[in-house]
């Protein structure tokens, strides 16, 4: 069973995220629960940025969604910061699924004031599904999934939670696996089965092939894609030529001091695009 926390402002992005996470629930056993975070003044005398009435409402609205697909879910308002608050809820529902949505910050207020969407994604031992970065809730279904497949436990995480949502959205899946090298030209092999990539990596070949198992299973339609080069680039180049409208990826946790140097392959994505983003995270789902 997929225990599943929906935190949601009632802003378009967290609409975008409940939808996706309705459509995971209806297909699967779900322990739902949804909350909203009433949000502490940043100084005294100022408006919280939403307050108890409006973070009931918020909740009220996301289960909606949930009572459209027969799920049932506990409600939950808190106070205080949701880059605490989520944390420590998704800890003591047990959470192996956090569904949020996310604002666009530019790189200086990211540095000086932190996002809430990847300081919750960074500290919770759980997925995190993102929501789009969009004006207005879209409520067309999802046509293509880029799903990345690079032979870890997360990676396999997301790619099975992203299979119940394609299942349920008559999506097709595209997996994609980028090989390091130092080729910056990108080359496209697609291929009917694993044996025609030559792939060197056993693990990513076993990966390629419970993938493709997995959603054979569903009958849900995919196509297997490799490339060459810097692993960012190369499925984003996927994403953007495919039209894609939800990525997938294994969310490695390298540690706060490690991720400010280098960062993550996850974080670069989830900054580089405004489209959903479902962040796999085995620890939550092993």
């Amino acid at each position: 069973m997929t225990r599943m926390l929906i935190v949601t402002d009632d802003s378009p992005s967290a609409i975008e995220a409940t939808r996706l996470a309705a459509s995971l629930a209806e297909n699967q056993a779900t322990d739902v629960a949804v909350m909203s975070v009433a949000e502490s003044p940043a100084r005294p005398g100022d408006q919280p940025k939403i307050d108890e009435d409006a973070a009931s409402r918020a909740i009220d609205r996301a289960v909606e969604f949930m009572d459209a697909v027969g799920v049932n879910c506990h409600k939950l308002v808190t106070h205080g910061s949701p880059a605490v608050s989520v944390p420590d809820a998704a800890q003591a529902f047990d959470a192996d699924l956090i569904v949020m949505g996310r604002r666009g910050l530019g790189w200086f207020q990211r540095r000086e004031h932190g996002s809430v969407s990847e300081t919750v994604a960074n500290a919770a031992v759980a997925s995190v599904l993102l929501g789009a970065q969009v004006q207005e809730p879209n409520e067309t279904s999802l046509g293509c999934i880029v799903a990345a497949i690079d032979g870890s436990d997360d990676a396999r995480t997301a790619l099975a939670l992203a299979a119940d949502i394609a299942a349920a959205q008559g999506a097709r899946v595209l997996l994609v696996h980028v090989a390091k090298g130092f080729d910056a030209t990108a080359i496209d092999q697609t291929a009917t089965s694993v044996a025609e990539l030559e792939l060197k990596d056993s693990s990513v070949v076993e990966a390629l092939d419970d993938a493709g198992a997995l959603l054979d299973g569903l009958d849900v339609p995919f196509e297997l894609i490799v490339r060459k080069g810097r692993i960012q680039a190369g499925i984003l180049n996927v994403v953007e030529s495919s039209s894609a409208d939800l990525i997938a990826i294994g969310h490695r946790g390298t540690g706060t001091a490690k991720r400010m140097l280098l960062g993550s392959v996850s974080d670069r994505i989830v900054r580089a695009t405004s489209l959903p983003v479902l962040l796999g995270c085995a620890t939550a789902n092993g």
